[in-house]
């Protein structure tokens, strides 16, 4: 018997399991074989969603429950961020010769070095996918996980330095804000991850300053880093011709 074909995709019905949990299941557009009733199908695992037996509940304040005082202690007025332009203004002008009683926390990409670090991401980052999209029109492939990679291969090393960022002024709160008594909701930092903070430190700083600069990254590998180059357009989908050429001979 010819396959038949499934045009749309309707939801099955909850199954209620013996602990209480449901289970909700859906199929999408598929093509379904018939098979003779004797041979067995496998079947593929499907994804199910849980629910716990004993709901869980945290009360909320509503705006409405807060007094004025307690809304004047908690937001920022709009007098209070107009007034605050002008010091942003020209905390960003000696940013350049930025000194040690001088803190830009939170307009790293106001200056020139954040400026060019973000733009250089994002070109790189962009030509990284465009060249995966133009090797996958040659292969009459579509990997949406493989452009999602090819993506993350070249932001990864930022999203390590803004958690190295944030370990930071979790340092700064540790020694300066919070009392001894008071009990943190995160563990105290490992020395592993403050030589790797350093690390990220050294890598974000001599590839902002020095795009040709060596520096060693976290897995102890030697790199040679060139933000405004990359890998230039094409260049990974010729590597990849290559591969191709060398494994057909």
């Amino acid at each position: 018997m010819a396959p038949r074909q499934r045009t749309k995709g309707y939801p099955r019905p909850a199954s209620a399991k013996t602990d209480g949990s449901l289970r909700f299941e859906s199929f999408d557009t598929a093509t379904e074989s018939i098979s003779n009733s004797n041979s067995t199908s496998t079947l593929q695992p499907r994804s199910s969603v849980r629910f716990r037996n004993i709901p869980m509940s945290r009360s909320t304040l509503r705006r409405c429950d807060y007094t004025p005082e307690e809304i004047r202690a908690t937001w920022f007025s709009r007098r209070e961020l107009r007034d605050m332009v002008p010091d942003l203004k020209e905390l960003k002008q000696i940013a350049r010769c930025c000194s040690a009683d001088d803190c830009i926390r939170g307009l790293e990409h106001q200056t020139k070095k954040g400026i060019k670090l973000r733009r250089s991401v994002w070109v790189i980052s962009g030509i990284a996918v465009m060249d995966e999209q133009d090797y996958q029109r040659e292969d009459g492939i579509r990997d949406d996980e493989a452009l999602a990679q090819a993506y993350s291969d070249y932001t990864q090393i930022h999203q390590k330095a803004a958690h190295w960022i944030g370990l930071t002024d979790e340092a700064y709160v540790r020694a300066h804000v919070c009392e001894e008594s008071t009990e943190m909701s995160i563990p105290p930092l490992e020395k592993s991850v403050v030589r790797g903070c350093e690390k990220l430190k050294c890598f974000c700083q001599c590839h902002v300053s020095e795009p040709n600069h060596d520096c060693a990254d976290s897995d102890g590998q030697r790199r040679r880093i060139n933000l405004f180059k990359g890998l230039g357009l094409g260049q990974r989908q010729q590597s990849r011709r290559k591969q191709k050429q060398s494994s057909k001979q």
